[in-house]
């Protein structure tokens, strides 16, 4: 994948998930420069041993295999601190997610509001109507019989025709629903309270690690 560290270095509101790209990409290319430093760094040494043994090796051949062993070292340090910086900026964007969790909450909460107070007022009006039907049915028992739970004892005469209707009314129900939203709302104020940044950081690069072929590293 393309290298772009340095964007995400410099810019504030990358993602945890955009960090850890980054940073599993570097971890790629950082095995390559290890490999290729391990390759180079033995081909200098042989080319010094050749000469040490008397053997015409010109200055020119020491040299240029000195100056590529410089070269992917300086590659590979460049690699090595980016990696660094980069694990520090998650480490910073998870203790500033966890800092606003309690308010980014709240917000999740509150825009979904209009939405509570508008199923409390459609919930109330059909428990109405609902009470109202009962009672003819069975009279000023009906409340108590509601409130028992005994509306929805089995019913082989209207069981069908409910069922039926609320299948149709189903259709209309839009996604995600309030209980879906504030399910959601929950999990992330459990995830923040309970948060361990180095674990949640590894199994994130773990899971990138997994999908972009570099070894997963064990979780301490």
């Amino acid at each position: 994948m393309k290298l772009n560290f340095l964007k995400v270095l410099n810019n504030q509101n990358n993602t945890p998930e955009e960090i850890a790209e980054q940073m599993v990409a570097l971890e790629l290319r950082q095995v390559e420069y290890e490999k290729q430093l391990d390759a180079l760094r033995q081909q200098a040494k042989e080319l010094r041993q050749k000469k040490l043994c008397g053997e015409v090796v010109a200055d020119g051949q020491i040299n240029e295999a000195d100056r590529k062993v410089e070269n992917i070292s300086l590659d590979l340090e460049a690699v090595t601190e980016s990696i660094a910086r980069l694990g520090d900026k998650l480490r910073k964007t998870y203790e500033a997610i966890v800092e606003n969790g309690t308010a980014v909450h709240a917000q999740k909460i509150n825009a979904i509001a209009p939405e509570l107070d508008r199923l409390t007022e459609e919930l109330a009006l059909a428990k109405a109507k609902v009470l109202v039907i009962s009672q003819q049915l069975w009279g000023y028992n009906a409340e108590v019989k509601l409130r028992r739970g005994q509306f929805f004892d089995d019913d082989p005469k209207s069981d069908g025709i409910m069922k039926e209707e609320a299948e149709k009314l189903k259709t209309s129900v839009k996604e995600p629903t309030y209980f879906t939203k504030f399910t959601e709302a929950q999990n992330y104020s459990s995830w923040i309270s309970s948060l361990n940044i180095d674990q949640e950081s590894e199994r994130l690069l773990n899971k990138q690690r997994a999908k972009m072929g570099v070894p997963v590293k064990e979780t301490v």
